[in-house]
């Protein structure tokens, strides 16, 4: 039987940061810096469950992982030196963490636990200017990439008794090492920036679903070993004054591998995204954009492929054109978007088929008011935490806590 239940599920993630950084750039040849990080990281949890019983009565429920307490401390050291020699130049860092982690399940204290964690984390970046329009590198380096609280979370989402959805509070950090060989060329009518890169993670959290009765349970664990190949191109070119074109692409293949589910999957993966855009005489505008994808292959899930369309006809008011309208049309001959999701495990295969409205039109007016020609100053440092998971399953996150070349 089905009864009556209400789900209050407070979970929240609070962070506070200290940075320090040390910039020596001693002469035109020879560049250091380093410095230091502190992050203060809670994750939490609190869940008010009620159910009610035969008779229709609300009830108060005690889930054991109702309550929960993560709490990450994290300390970082990092130390660079880069090198400029006529074409060449080169970086070369190294990142010192050291992440102690407590954890308490306030209604079930048995489970409490704590673990503290050391990495060293390596880059390396190689440049060659080819020309003063052209360079290349190739670079090196390894991600950390904790999970959030959306993937931590242990309580158990049962409002769909058949589709439960839990975290796992056991996820470990997930490691990547990453390769890069890009050019880049950039003149008056054609830029292009091109890049072919290869990742490989040995614990990589995934997303993941098994059936049992019926009952299909999601949540996420360290499960598998991933190897991406990707390839990325994003060109500029203005063949007359008035006309530009502009094109992006990424693609790439991945391989995901798993003792524990018992699952080998790879597939291909890719996107463009196209726009062209001509100014006509009297300060009109037309412009065409194209998106299209060949669907994704995931750990469990593969999607099928779009493609969608859009045109947009403006004009500029004034001799400072400071009045702008624009008309726009999203795939003004397509009524839906069609995308359908397979879900596949060794116990169970789900199919999901979705049809959105994408067919949108839209006016848009804008003034601008004066010319700003102040500027504010801004830093050349700045506080970026990126190494917490922004999807469950993503495999492009970024390092940890900055320096050596990913950033503080």
């Amino acid at each position: 039987p089905l009864l009556r239940q209400y789900i209050d599920n407070d979970a929240h993630t609070e962070e506070h940061t200290a940075q320090v950084d040390y910039v020596n750039p001693i002469n035109e040849m020879h560049y250091i810096d380093f410095g230091a990080k502190y992050i203060y990281r809670k994750n939490a949890s609190d869940v008010l469950y009620r159910q009610a019983d035969t008779e229709g009565v609300m009830h108060d429920i005690t889930d054991p992982n109702g309550k929960y307490d993560q709490l990450r401390n994290i300390v970082a050291g990092y130390a660079d030196y880069q090198l400029k020699y006529k074409s060449f130049g080169a970086k070369a860092g190294v990142r010192y963490e050291y992440s102690y982690m407590n954890v308490d399940f306030d209604n079930n204290p048995e489970r409490n636990y704590s673990a503290s964690m050391h990495d060293v984390v390596p880059s390396v970046v190689t440049s060659y200017m080819i020309s003063p329009m052209s360079t290349v590198k190739l670079s090196y380096n390894m991600r950390i990439n904790r999970p959030g609280i959306q993937s931590l979370n242990p309580f158990a989402d049962e409002s769909d008794p058949t589709n439960i959805t839990k975290g796992n509070p056991d996820l470990d950090t997930e490691k990547s090492h990453n390769i890069e060989l890009s050019f880049s060329r950039f003149s008056q009518k054609f830029m292009i920036n091109a890049g072919l890169n290869y990742s490989y993670s040995g614990n990589g959290i995934e997303q993941y679903s098994v059936a049992d009765g019926g009952v299909i349970t999601t949540t996420y664990g360290n499960v598998s070993k991933r190897n991406t190949v990707g390839l990325n191109i994003w060109c500029n070119w203005n063949p007359w004054p008035k006309t530009r074109l502009m094109l992006s692409f990424n693609g790439g293949y991945n391989k995901y591998e798993s003792e524990v589910l018992k699952r080998n999957v790879d597939g291909f993966t890719g996107n463009i995204f196209a726009n062209i855009q001509q100014t006509l005489p009297h300060d009109f505008t037309i412009s065409g954009m194209l998106f299209g994808n060949t669907g994704s292959v995931g750990f469990q899930n593969e999607t099928s492929g779009i493609l969608s369309y859009g045109f947009t006809f403006g004009k500029s008011f004034f001799t400072n054109k400071a009045l702008n309208i624009s008309i726009q049309a999203m795939a003004p001959f397509t009524k839906y978007l069609k995308i359908d999701n397979t879900t596949t495990s060794n116990t169970f295969t789900q199919t999901t088929n979705m049809r959105i409205p994408i067919r949108r039109f839209g006016v848009s007016l804008s003034w601008r008011f004066g010319n700003l020609k102040t500027t504010v100053k801004k830093t050349s440092r700045s506080i970026n935490n990126d190494d917490t998971t922004k999807q469950s399953n993503s495999s492009t996150t970024t390092g940890a806590t900055g320096g050596a070349g990913v950033g503080m």
